[in-house]
């Protein structure tokens, strides 16, 4: 085992000394996300086939009404008033056709910021932020990375830290563990970019986002 006295003097970290699995690892969930997204375009796709196939089979409908009330001009009075409805109706459906039917506004929600109105108290919901930590010393234990956790917090208020060792390919050389902090839901993105930044880690230590595996095997 050789230690550096003077870390200044080491060589820079190129290309060969990247995280291949990591990387793959990447890439298979880069390549399931487009997979995904191919899959969603053609359920959207049946989706909008389904739509054309239910809505002319209610123009059909509606067309089959408008006859039945052309024959039926000379019955009494209240079949008189179902043939105006069913032909109101028919128009209506017509006139559809050709117009298009008007896009409905989308409700708007809103969530609320007063910081004086105290009578009520909403649900505290909680997100986890995963972090990807990488070549720490062997000998790194999880209370050093809960301490390094809590010394670049700051103001971000961290409900619970929880260090998870993973198994490393150079089990002498470095250790690699995955970190989950959790946050406050309102708190998640600031959070994430603030593990995420080369000033919040030591130099050398290698930090990224986490994806957990799928239960099947697959990332």
């Amino acid at each position: 085992m050789y230690v550096a006295a003077n870390i200044s003097r080491l060589p820079p970290v190129d290309v060969d000394h990247i995280d291949m699995s990591a990387l793959l690892r990447e890439l298979s969930l880069l390549r399931a996300e487009v997979q995904s997204v191919g899959l969603l375009r053609a359920e959207m796709d049946d989706m909008k086939a389904s739509m054309r196939v239910l809505q002319g089979q209610q123009l059909s409908e509606c067309s089959t009404q408008q006859t039945w009330e052309n024959r039926n001009n000379d019955s009494n009075s209240n079949k008189s008033d179902i043939t105006t409805k069913n032909g109101t109706f028919a128009s209506r459906a017509r006139d559809l056709n050709h117009t298009g039917m008007k896009k409905r506004t989308p409700s708007k929600h809103v969530f609320g910021s007063s910081k004086t109105n105290g009578h009520v108290k909403s649900v505290e919901t909680i997100r986890t932020v995963d972090i990807f930590v990488s070549r720490l010393h062997p000998c790194t234990t999880d209370s050093e990375l809960i301490d390094s956790v809590n010394s670049v917090k700051g103001d971000l208020k961290v409900i619970d830290v929880k260090c998870t060792q993973l198994c490393s390919k150079y089990k002498d050389l470095y250790s690699s563990f995955h970190v989950a902090v959790t946050v406050n839901a309102e708190c998640f993105k600031p959070a994430i970019e603030l593990f995420s930044t080369a000033e919040a880690c030591p130099v050398g230590v290698f930090v990224k986002r986490y994806f957990k595996p799928r239960r099947d095997g697959s990332v």
